[in-house]
């Protein structure tokens, strides 16, 4: 979850409009004021259109204002969590955003040597992956293995299987993030990470179906912290999952020629991917 310490005087919280069947968690940002001389506490809820539903931001403030900040902070997100509004394991970043695409050039990245690959272009700041069995790219710089959050924008412009595969790493292992894939089954709307123990996206409890609409484009983020691994499609939150103890590993079928970051399509779909960036997280 997000922590901040907001300074008196600070713009509010905007209040959500409410999307039918839309749940949220919530961002705590801790305010203090000192009304009358007394220092008081205010614990404001943001929602990040993720877990329970509720109409409002909630502020709250401590019964006993003799209460330090750290503890009351503490019983304060303890109750959140236990009703399950905090969502465990997002954090706040530790750097700005970086540029991981200059829009122009393949510069920083390579042509992944899949089997059939398409070709690779950059036109009009798009990344355009071509039609081919497997076509991708793989970055050809550092990237840490843990603690970081990657977001970019994707379109499927031609075809039915997946076109913003991600090959990402997960501390000493890869994985595989899934969108829009399993044509020949479900249409190409499976998202998940393959593999979990074993199992693939279309297998395991990350396992989603969603429609992607051709030619537009979706933001996606991906945030991998010590514990977790978080991801957003258009702000909804697709896949929260702790892996501490579970076995994550690449499917076969060359998901490993993307790594240490790579992006791909499938099947003959052709893809854009553009604004692609990542920031750092507190490991």
């Amino acid at each position: 979850m997000y922590l901040s310490s907001t300074p008196q005087g600070s713009a509010s919280s905007p209040s959500p409009s409410l999307r039918e069947g839309l749940s949220f968690s919530y961002t705590v940002e801790i305010t203090l004021s000192k009304p009358s001389g007394k220092r008081t506490e205010h614990l404001l809820l943001r929602p990040n259109f993720v877990r329970r539903q509720f109409a409002h931001p909630l502020t709250l403030r401590p019964h006993n204002e003799a209460m330090g900040i750290s503890q009351c902070s503490k019983w304060a997100i303890a109750m959140l969590m236990a009703a399950g509004a905090v969502v465990p394991g997002q954090v706040a970043p530790t750097s700005e955003w970086v540029s991981l695409f200059d829009g122009r050039t393949l510069s920083g990245w390579k042509e992944a040597p899949y089997t059939n690959r398409g070709p690779v272009q950059v036109r009009d700041g798009i990344l355009v992956l071509g039609k081919g069995r497997t076509t991708g790219i793989a970055l050809t710089r550092e990237f840490p293995a843990s603690g970081y959050e990657l977001r970019f924008e994707a379109a499927r412009l031609e075809g039915k299987d997946f076109f913003a595969g991600v090959t990402f790493p997960v501390r000493d292992s890869f994985c595989f993030w899934v969108n829009g894939g399993w044509a020949s089954t479900v249409a190409g709307s499976v998202v998940g990470l393959s593999n979990l123990e074993g199992n693939d996206a279309s297998e395991n409890d990350t396992s989603t179906v969603r429609e992607f609409v051709q030619g537009r484009w979706y933001a996606f983020r991906l945030a991998v912290t010590a514990s977790r691994i978080q991801a957003w499609i258009d702000d909804d939150l697709v896949i929260d999952v702790d892996y501490t103890r579970r076995k994550v590993e690449l499917q076969f079928d060359e998901t490993d020629l993307g790594k240490p970051l790579g992006f791909s399509s499938y099947g003959g779909t052709v893809a854009g991917v553009r604004k692609i960036a990542y920031r750092r997280l507190p490991l």
